[in-house]
Order: C-alpha cells, then sequence, then structure tokens
C-alpha cells in the first residue's frame, strides 16, 4: 500500500465513527482511493499541464516498480508530453512495461490534462478497456 500524507504533510489518519479517515493534525477527510493530481511545468518555465495518476495506474506502479517515485514518473511525463497527441490514448515502453495516458483539455477545470491510465506487461499493448492504443516512441533521456 503506497505511503500517503495529508495536504499539511501529516500522515497520521485515524477513523472516525461514520468510518471515514480524517488527519490528526487538520481534521481533514482523506480518501484513499482518489487520483492524485499534479501540476507539471513545462521546460519553458511559463506553461504547465496537469497530470493525474489513477487509482489503478498508482496500484500497478507500486506493485511493478516499487523503487519509483511520484518525481520519477513526473519527470517521464514531461518527455511524453512533448510526443502526446490530444484526444488520443497512447502507450509506450518506459523501465521495461508499457505505460498508458490520455492526454486532453478538461473544459469544466479548464487546464490541459495526460491521465496516466495503466502500466502492463511488455508482453501485451492494450488494457481491458483500452482495445486501439497508438504506440508512441518517446526518447527518455
Amino acid at each position: 500500500m503506497r505511503f500517503e500524507t495529508c495536504k499539511c504533510g501529516n500522515g497520521n489518519f485515524e477513523v472516525n465513527r461514520k468510518g471515514k479517515m480524517e488527519c490528526i493534525q487538520c481534521g481533514r477527510w482523506f480518501n484513499p482511493f482518489s487520483s492524485l493530481h499534479s501540476k507539471v511545468i513545462k521546460e519553458n518555465g511559463r506553461h504547465y499541464f496537469w497530470v493525474i495518476a489513477t487509482p489503478h495506474f498508482l496500484e500497478r506502479l507500486e506493485e511493478r516498480l516499487p523503487d519509483i517515485d511520484t518525481q520519477d514518473y513526473l519527470d517521464a511525463c514531461l518527455k511524453i508530453e512533448k510526443q502526446a497527441t490530444m484526444k488520443k490514448t497512447q502507450g509506450t515502453k518506459w523501465n521495461g512495461y508499457h505505460i498508458y495516458w490520455h492526454y486532453k483539455f478538461n473544459p469544466r477545470r479548464k487546464r490541459l490534462e495526460m491521465e496516466l491510465i495503466s502500466l502492463t506487461d511488455p508482453r501485451f499493448f492494450q488494457t481491458r478497456y483500452h482495445k486501439k492504443v497508438e504506440f508512441v516512441k518517446v526518447n527518455f533521456k
């Protein structure tokens, strides 16, 4: 299970009477099955996009690549974004596995988002719900 911290920086939670996890320090509720949203600034220093790591992706990342931390896959997303095409499900090889993403503009939040969908075995190039995946060659060096 991945180690979670609250927005205040505290990692200690307790379960209240309603069955919700609550931060001991600030009292904020915590949902362990939520997506992880991270803002990534592009190399020019002015533009940015958001990386949304889904719970499925984070679970696969933890079980298949336990030594990879958040900053490692955010650096990879910065390189992926240069090759990504809008409104398409794409994938590439990364650390011996296939990583899948969907790059789009979210009109409700008015921002660019790269949703990390899954991480699969290198023998397969599709996910359960995404059969038409476009392969993109990305240079991670």
